[in-house]
């Protein structure tokens, strides 16, 4: 799994391209910030994992909350790069994930319970990341998309507030929620 970072301490044998895109975002900011080199090797043999393991093809089957969250850090990690090396390379594999994430919008109203706690916290992430890529890339579609997953989002927190706002699943919050809203509509 060259390039690939582990999912943690207590899953040493877990590679997954989620961490790997966190990876890379964390990397090229460390860059942008020092001017430090140290991690420049680390930065492409990640990108060679992310594009052997790309973030629409992660683990997925009774749900895509997977792998929409796994595309919504592909934007970040790609613009990230992109705008402190001044390198496209990795543009197709970003407009790909974004337009993913515009084609598999997530269910709120699903009979098993998990994903339907699940589901509007992670559209809600994935509304802000695709919005600011789409400002990032200046394409309205993916903007207009964010408002509109956003919007379903507000809606879902607006029907039941104490709830909503105050609920974790996964690694996902009702201040995840609020945050895609802050950067959507």
């Amino acid at each position: 799994d060259y390039g690939g970072i582990i999912e943690g301490e207590d899953a040493l044998t877990v590679v997954q391209t989620d961490n790997t895109q966190e990876a890379i975002w964390i990397w090229c900011r460390f860059y942008e910030l020092t001017g430090d080199a140290s991690y420049l090797a680390s930065i492409g043999r990640a990108w060679t994992y992310v594009l052997n393991f790309p973030a629409y093809l992660e683990e997925g089957t009774d749900s895509d909350y997977y792998r929409v969250w796994n595309c919504g850090l592909a934007l970040f990690a790609e613009s990230k790069y992109r705008s402190v090396f001044g390198d496209s390379s990795y543009a197709q594999y970003a407009d790909t994930c974004a337009k993913y994430i515009l084609q598999h919008p997530l269910p709120f109203n699903v009979v098993n319970e998990y994903y339907r706690r699940l589901h509007p916290k992670t559209t809600g992430l994935a509304a802000g990341m695709l919005y600011r890529y789409g400002q990032y890339v200046s394409n309205q579609t993916f903007q207009d998309t964010a408002i509109v997953y956003g919007n379903r989002v507000r809606n879902w927190i607006e029907a039941n507030p104490d709830t909503n706002l105050n609920d974790e699943v996964w690694a996902m919050s009702g201040g995840t929620a609020v945050w895609g809203l802050c950067r959507s509509i």
